[in-house]
C-alpha cells in the first residue's frame, strides 16, 4: 500500500508537469492575446506580438534535455532570441536557425496559472513589452502575469 502511495505520489506531479508538444496556439493569459508575428522585420526575420488578429497555429517540438523547439507553422519558421536589446530585454523574432545556433532553444515550465518560456542561450523569459510586441526579459526570474502563457490545441 505505501508503495502504491508513493508511486501515486511520484507519478502525479510528472503527468501534471508535461508540456503539450504539437500544434498549439499560444495565448497571453494576462492580456488574453494570441502570440502571432505580423510583420517582417527584415529579409531573414518576423516581429512577433500580441497585437492581436487571428490566433497564429505554433509547432511545439519536445528536443531532448526538457528543451523544446517553437515553430511558426505559416512562416516555417523558429521562435529566437536575437541578441539585439531594447531596454535590457532582448527581441524575439522568427527565422530559420542555422547550424549550431541555439537561440531558437525554449524550456518550458509549469508556473502560476500558466506556463513561462524561457530562452536557452540567453537566460530570459517570454513576456508582452511596450506596444504590444514580445520580448525576453533578460534574467533568470520570471514570476509574474507579464509572463504567463497557456497553450491550446489547434
Amino acid at each position: 500500500m505505501k508503495g502504491l502511495l508513493l508511486f501515486h505520489l511520484v507519478l502525479i506531479p510528472l503527468v501534471l508537469a508535461k508540456i503539450k508538444t504539437g500544434c498549439v496556439k499560444i495565448k497571453h493569459i494576462r492580456d488574453g492575446i494570441y502570440l502571432t508575428s505580423p510583420v517582417e522585420n527584415d529579409a531573414n526575420t518576423r516581429r512577433v506580438s500580441i497585437k492581436g488578429g487571428e490566433a497564429e497555429r505554433w509547432e511545439i517540438t519536445a528536443i531532448g534535455g526538457d528543451q523544446y523547439t517553437i515553430k511558426n507553422k505559416e512562416f516555417n519558421q523558429f521562435l529566437f532570441t536575437s541578441d539585439a536589446t531594447y531596454s535590457s530585454n532582448y527581441h524575439v523574432y522568427l527565422w530559420i536557425p542555422k547550424i549550431g545556433v541555439t537561440a531558437e532553444k525554449w524550456t518550458i515550465e509549469k508556473a502560476g496559472n500558466g506556463l513561462t518560456i524561457r530562452n536557452v542561450l540567453r537566460p530570459s523569459c517570454l513576456f508582452v513589452g511596450s506596444s504590444s510586441w514580445v520580448y525576453a526579459k533578460m534574467g533568470t526570474t520570471c514570476k509574474g502575469k507579464q509572463f504567463e502563457w497557456s497553450f491550446e490545441s489547434c
